[in-house]
Order: C-alpha cells, then structure tokens, then sequence
C-alpha cells in the first residue's frame, strides 16, 4: 500500500485575492501516520516500480488446514477466514488475531484510505492485542507465471471487548470496501463472511459496531434479516404474536445478534409480514413500533423532582414545554417516520431478492 499524488489544476488562486491556495502535499502528509512517511512516493517512476514489486505481495495469515512446513512457505501467521466466489471472480478474507510489526504497519498504512471514506475515522491502537483484524482480496491470477495476485477489496477491524462472564463481544471498529467493489453485493458477503467467522467461536457472545454509519446500518439489517429469517422463533406465525424472549437468546445464540438489534430485526420482518392493506394490521405494527421508540422519551415523577432542583424557574419551563405532550408526540412521530424510512430500504432489497433467501 503506497501512494503517488498527482495533482491538477486548472486555475490557481491568486495572491491578490487574500487567498491562499491549501497546500494539498502537506494537508496529505498531515494525515498520514507519522512513522510511516515513506508510504507516499513523489516520483512516478519509483512509484511504478513499486507497483511492480506488490505484484509480489501476499496477504498476511495462512491457509486454514496446510502442513506446517507449508504454511512456512505461504504466510507467517493468521488463517484463511472466508472464500467468495462471485461469477467469475474469487474473494479471499483473512484473518489476522496478533499484529506483528510487519503487519502493523501494513494495517496502518490501509487504514489511510478510511480517511477519505468514513466520517471522524481514526488510525487504531494496533499494539492493543485485543484489536484483531479482516482484510479481503479479489484473487487473480497473474498472466505471466499464473501466481496468485491479490487485490484489496476491504477490510475491517474490530476489538474485543469483555462480555461477563467469561466470553468477549467483538465490536467492529471501521469496515471499509473500495468504491471499486461497491454496488456489486460484495459489501454484504463480507460483513457476512465475518458474521460465519465469528459465530464458529463459542467464546463470541455476540457481535456490535461503533457509531456505525446509516450505510452499514442498512447492510447489517438486510443481513440479520436473512439470517433471523431460517430461524423457528421468527417464522411468520410468532412474528405477528409480538417479540419474544425466545427471539432474543435464539438469535443471540445461533447469530450472535446483540438483543437490540434483534429486536430491530424483528420489527423488519414483522413490517415484511404485515398486510399494510389491512388497516387493523397496519395500526397494529404502529403502535408495537412506536411504544418501542416512546420508552426512551418517558420521564418519571423523580427525574421532575431531581430537575426542579438543579433547573431555575425559566430553565424548568423551558424543559417543561420541550417535554410536553403534544411536543413529545410530533417528535415520536418524526422519529417513526425515519425508522419507516429505513425499514422500506431494508425490505425493498429483500423482496428483490426474496426467492434466493427464502421468503
């Protein structure tokens, strides 16, 4: 992973102008981790030179199931976690659980593309043990000897953390796939070959995301909802019956789905099953949703009696009126405006592909 910045212009600022032009090399270098400013190459011909050497490259891990005295020969450490083969085209993920040096800086200088792609992203602490990582390639074969030569397609980085008693639950810190990759499914086979992945190991309890964005968001859904979907608590039957504990632990112990976004799950498949012609069914799921979304709005008799306390005379009327009835209620219906919003995206999906899944 190296970078060459050619910039171009049409026009330059002028310095008449009182505007100084933003010097891009130094705002790049800025951003680039600090110990690793060898990364960015100036000169086209060292940079082609550079391309040619990761012809050369091999993931970091090992394949799952060789011969010690091969694996020596392959990667130094981790496994082959996953392999998708799409049309033509075969995908290979890796699994990386201890970051040597060698690989650490790999990783660091990947996550340099998270700065153009994901809001407020941050390099990770990769000497922290509990980060452990998965990167996924396009494998192609090479037309001049047949080797192997991989292409970054994305990858992802998630932390363990402690889930009482004694088991961990895996957050995904950044997931990134190349806008090359997008719009072809690649995205959800990735995060599904993760899911596959964790949910082998008995010590996962489950699996969340950090501040995840509105496009992960979507694809976890759709996702969940195929998975949840081959479950016996979740058939159609105990969908429109009301959610359940029974959904939660199944889902929690087959798929590793953190029980709130199970119960997002749920309220997704309902919305699938529901006749939304019926105006005894519509109402129905409604009023389900919104008591869900009203909880978190409801304040107590004490929380009043602890604000009166802290607030002045116009501080309270001012919390007083925000919390009012008919405030509340505009606000709870924005807020299943939007949630509707994102539902009919995951469902669209799903419907196009409903026969493939097993709707």
């Amino acid at each position: 992973m190296f970078l060459y910045p050619e910039i171009k212009y049409d026009t330059k600022v002028a310095a008449s102008q009182d505007i100084e032009p933003d010097d891009i090399l130094f705002k790049l270098k800025d951003q680039l981790p600090q110990e690793q400013m060898d990364m960015m190459v100036l000169d086209i011909v060292a940079f082609k030179k550079k391309l040619e050497e990761q012809k050369k490259f091999h993931p970091f891990g090992e394949v799952a199931g060789k011969k010690l005295e091969e694996q020596k020969k392959f990667h130094p450490f981790g496994e082959v976690a996953g392999v998708i083969r799409q049309e033509d085209v075969e995908y290979r993920m890796y699994k990386v659980t201890e970051f040597n040096e060698e690989y650490s800086n790999y990783l660091t200088r990947i996550q340099t593309l998270s700065l153009f792609y994901i809001d407020a992203a941050e390099y990770t602490d990769n000497e922290d043990s509990r980060f452990f990582s998965y990167t996924m390639f396009e494998v192609t074969k090479s037309p001049e000897d047949g080797r192997d030569v991989f292409k970054l397609m994305g990858y992802a980085i998630l932390y363990n953390f402690y889930a009482h008693p004694s088991m961990v639950r895996p957050r995904i810190a950044q997931i990134l796939v190349l806008p090359q990759y997008r719009g072809k499914g690649t995205g959800a086979k990735f995060l599904k070959a993760i899911y596959t992945d964790l949910r082998k190991d008995p010590n996962v309890k489950d699996i969340t995301a950090e501040t995840p964005a509105d496009a992960f968001v979507f694809l976890r859904d759709y996702i969940d909802c195929i998975d949840c979907n081959q479950l016996e608590s979740f058939k159609k039957e105990k969908l429109l019956k009301g959610f359940t504990k029974a959904m939660e632990e199944e889902a929690q112990k087959i798929l590793k789905i953190h029980p709130k976004q199970s119960r997002r799950v749920y309220e997704i498949l309902r919305l699938y099953h529901t006749d939304t012609g019926n105006p005894a069914e519509e109402t129905a799921y409604k009023a389900m949703v919104k008591a869900r979304l009203e909880k978190p709005m409801r304040r107590g008799q004490s929380d009043w009696v602890k604000l009166r306390k802290v607030l002045d005379d116009e501080e309270f009327q001012v919390m007083a009126i925000a919390n009012s009835e008919e405030r509340k209620q505009e606000l709870l219906e924005q807020n299943y405006e939007k949630v509707m919003e994102e539902y009919q995206l995951v469902l669209s999906r799903l419907k196009s592909f409903a026969a493939e899944h097993g709707f």
